[in-house]
């Protein structure tokens, strides 16, 4: 297997997993202010994004970017 290769793959996919958490936590914040979600059901499931994206942070192998 080639290891540099496997490295970008990984580092790519958190990438892409990271923007699609920030999407996410956009289009809540689009349905919380258009009134379709109530604020407390925009803080659950903000907190829920937030963490995913820690986990996906702390999995990085570089950390944060």
């Amino acid at each position: 297997m080639n290891v540099p290769h496997t490295a970008l793959r990984r580092k790519t996919l958190l990438a892409e997993q990271r923007a699609l958490l920030q999407v996410e936590k956009s289009t809540l914040r689009n349905l919380f202010t258009r009134g379709e979600i109530s604020d407390e059901t925009l803080r659950a499931l903000t907190a829920d994004a937030d963490l995913r994206l820690h986990a996906l942070e702390d999995a990085s192998p570089a950390g944060p970017a």
